[in-house]
């Protein structure tokens, strides 16, 4: 017999903020209090209903939560503490709640373009890693200053049933298309 495994995709409380912190939305992440409550009461909820598996996107398009050697470079060299208080929050409600945990480390969009977004009347840069991955220095650095030590935070943890380097992989491949005779 096969098992699946039945359970939700958690939307994000505020899309590339909720592990780390960012200047235009300090206190978006789930390191905050009143955010990491926001998570607990939807933890719980969904625990009531028989919802026992979360995914549960982390450092999405790159925003916060990873440090890079701004302004000099793209480097990724370590990992905002607030983003490993998020985690922490993350596991005690899972832990609570009898939830496992699938935590997507980035999202495709990670490696898009370059962009901009205002916030406070502020521009700010989002996405456009694309040489972190593509570069096989920068990717190290991603994995021994970003990946490896996040894990390691999470340790052994019995809520944490998997971990995905990367949300929706295919759409970073080059000529990949919809093209259903290409699926």
């Amino acid at each position: 017999t096969s098992k699946f495994l039945d359970g939700i995709a958690y939307p994000s409380l505020h899309y590339g903020f909720d592990f780390g912190s960012h200047p235009a939305a300090p206190n978006m992440g789930l390191h905050d209090p009143g955010r990491a409550a926001l998570l607990r009461r939807d933890f719980q909820e969904l625990a009531q209903h028989g919802i026992h598996s979360v995914r549960l996107n982390v450092f999405t398009d790159g925003r916060a939560g990873i440090l890079f050697d701004f302004p000099t470079g793209r480097r990724p060299i370590g990992i905002d503490q607030k983003a490993i208080v998020a985690l922490q929050n993350v596991l005690a409600a899972a832990k609570d709640n009898n939830i496992q945990l699938n935590l997507v480390m980035l999202d495709h969009t990670f490696a898009e373009k370059l962009e901009n977004f205002s916030e406070d009347g502020k521009t700010y840069d989002k996405q456009g890693h694309g040489d972190v991955l593509s570069n096989p220095q920068l990717r190290r650095d991603l994995f021994d200053n970003v990946l490896l030590p996040f894990l390691r935070a999470i340790g052994k943890n019995d809520n944490v049933l998997s971990v995905e380097l990367i949300n929706e992989p295919e759409a970073l491949v080059q000529g990949w298309s919809t093209d259903t005779k290409m699926v």
